[in-house]
């Protein structure tokens, strides 16, 4: 087998498994049901298996939808003095909005302790709806800070806490319940997530499973992460690029061994593969290089041969045409070897011709034609008077006219003519017709062909037809730049060129 059919088979088995190994890669990337269920139960196993840190329950302190308005983001301040200090025009706006409403809300009830309107809230007032001000401030953390001193607020405190902003009780410092010392220690997106009742959340110390409405089982972020690598996945933050991806938690599947080994070398082999293209490329690119190296040189002795026998040739020829006239005072055997010798110049001549031509047909950006119009019987008749010795009969169907290159139609006519007298038997008969698409050219002569096809006569390594299927290359490559075509039937052996007329 030769150097680059092995390289080009090599590269194709290195692409077919790069492709193998990067498919079967993706297809263990690629998430199932399976892989959920996997997740599911390891977080399972994973409650049974550890103590929690907290198991996290907001119902008892945040019961209601409106509660959990103070685990939600505050609205910014734009003038703390206003909350606790109103102005007198807006303590005059308040009395009047009093009077003419039926109904006080919790706002209106607010400015009015404040300006002195009422000297004393509701008793419920803190423990209803709404629990925020318009201001952002719960109205609890509010009415802390008008308490004169600490022991009051310290009372205070104790007793309505679960009324304030999980900021406010940040601020204030004083002991928190366990939830809530837990909210304080994460960021207000996780507990924006909790709200949201997230399946699982993640932070930089804490992993949360949800175990029902608000309730979470709270175990640290570095033994859970330990727990789903030995399981076989990595607990990450990442956003984007996951295997699977829950809320704000990115699991990355670990790849087994052997797929981890081959996705790196799938890399190596896939490199391997663009060289061994490259090698085979440049291999092919040599050998179609040197082969056509191969056929300048060929042509270039072609060429010099052609050139160097018509002079040979030509002298020949005057040598003969010589002792012809002379023909009358030599005996008769003297004279038919004369004559013979002259018919092989004469064959050495067209076989310098075809030579010059089949030259002339290869390089195709030097062949350039003329079109021109010809009458058609006219042209034939002057290429049969080349032939005075042979025996062709014409027949033109109407003479008509064709717009084509008289040259090469000429030699392509003349070429299925030689090949006639060569071949065939007379007599040869030329007939020149035409129909509403095509006109064409007839060359036929009385003898007998073995081949079915133009191909046939070109694939044959018969001695006596290898100028037959040269010449017939040719004409078909010459036919070609003309828009015409060229046809075959045999006995009698007939040559028909074609031309659309529309071309013509």
């Amino acid at each position: 087998m030769k150097l680059d059919t092995v390289l080009l088979l090599f590269a194709f088995i290195l692409a077919f498994l790069t492709g193998s190994i990067t498919y079967q890669i993706r297809t263990d990337e690629e998430v199932d049901i399976n892989d959920i269920k996997e997740l599911n139960e390891i977080n399972r196993d994973l409650q049974l298996n550890y103590n929690p840190i907290l198991r996290l329950d907001l119902n008892n302190d945040y019961p209601t939808p409106s509660s959990l308005n103070l685990l939600r983001e505050q609205t910014p301040i734009t003038d703390k003095n206003l909350i606790l200090n109103p102005r007198p025009t807006d303590c005059l706006k308040n009395k009047f909005n009093q009077m003419q409403s039926d109904f006080l809300d919790k706002e209106t009830l607010w400015t009015s302790f404040l300006c002195k309107q009422i000297l004393l809230l509701p008793r419920d007032f803190f423990s209803i709806s709404p629990y925020i001000h318009p201001s952002g401030k719960s109205y609890a953390f509010m009415y802390y800070n008008l308490l004169p001193s600490s022991s009051k607020k310290q009372v205070w405190y104790k007793r309505n806490a679960r009324f304030m902003h999980i900021e406010e009780l940040k601020a204030i410092g004083w002991p928190l319940s366990e939830n809530a010392q837990f909210l304080n220690s994460i960021s207000q997106d996780k507990i924006d997530r909790i709200l949201e009742n997230e399946k699982v959340i993640l932070t930089e110390d804490f992993y949360l499973l949800r175990t029902g409405n608000l309730k979470y089982f709270v175990l640290n972020a570095d033994k859970a992460a330990n727990y789903f690598s030995r399981a076989g996945y990595n607990l990450t933050l990442k956003t984007d690029n996951c295997f699977i991806k829950i809320g704000n938690v990115c699991w990355e599947k670990k790849p087994h061994n052997l797929i981890s080994f081959l996705g790196q070398s799938s890399i190596i082999l896939f490199a391997v593969t663009i060289f061994i293209f490259l090698l085979t490329a440049n291999a092919l690119y040599q050998r179609i290089k040197l082969k056509k190296m191969e056929e300048e040189r060929k042509k270039h002795a072609l060429r010099v041969l052609t050139h160097e026998l018509r002079t040979p040739v030509a002298s020949l020829l005057l040598q003969i045409e010589e002792l012809t006239r002379e023909t009358t005072q030599l005996p008769n055997e003297t004279v038919e070897n004369i004559y013979k010798i002259e018919n092989e110049i004469y064959r050495l001549k067209r076989l310098a011709e075809k030579s010059k031509s089949y030259l002339q047909t290869q390089g195709d950006s030097d062949m350039q034609f003329h079109k021109n119009e010809i009458k058609v019987k006219e042209y034939l008749q002057e290429i049969i008077d080349e032939y005075p010795q042979v025996e062709i009969q014409l027949s033109v169907d109407r003479d008509f006219s064709i717009t084509t290159d008289p040259y090469w139609l000429k030699m392509c006519i003349t070429n299925l003519i030689e090949n006639a007298i060569r071949y065939g038997s007379a007599p040869i008969k030329i007939e020149a017709a035409q129909d509403s698409e095509y006109c064409f050219f007839k060359i036929t002569d009385q003898g007998t062909i073995q081949y079915q096809s133009l191909k046939e006569i070109a694939r044959s390594k018969h001695e006596n037809s290898k100028g037959l299927g040269l010449g017939l290359k040719i004409i078909q490559k010459t036919l070609k730049f003309l828009d015409g075509e060229l046809h075959f039937s045999p006995n009698p052996t007939t040559f028909t060129i074609r031309f659309k007329r529309t071309v013509v």
